[in-house]
């Protein structure tokens, strides 16, 4: 299983992920394009290589282009949802969902959206 963070995470986050998961291959948008690179391409990128997005961006789902981007290359995505934590607890919400994001990555079929609040349960968005 491979996880692509986006720019609206720090690139430390997904270099502690990838070494503290082995079974995960965890990479940062900025190991493979340009920071400033369209959310289409590497959305395409992320489609074509079967990885599952991780992001912050609460609005890329109310983004017209950015979700048909998702259901074209059928994009999985999980979504935080807490806004203006400190780095701390972005890095404890991620790790505390982290094995139920992937047993949902695994057993959705893409393309999917999933809300990952900082406490109570994931949820399905409809995309």
């Amino acid at each position: 299983m491979k996880f692509f963070f986006d720019n609206n995470l720090s690139n430390k986050i997904a270099q502690a992920m990838d070494l503290l998961d082995q079974e995960v291959e965890v990479k940062h948008l900025t190991d493979i394009f340009n920071q400033n690179t369209q959310d289409s391409e590497w959305l395409k990128y992320i489609g074509e290589n079967k990885m599952i997005l991780l992001t912050k961006d609460r609005k890329i789902l109310k983004n017209v282009a950015e979700k048909q981007a998702i259901r074209r290359y059928k994009v999985g995505a999980f979504i935080l949802t807490a806004k203006n934590l400190p780095i701390w607890e972005i890095i404890r919400s991620i790790v505390n969902k982290w094995e139920e994001m992937k047993q949902l990555a695994s057993t959705s079929k893409k393309p999917f959206a999933y809300q990952v609040p900082r406490k109570g349960k994931i949820t399905k968005r409809l995309i």
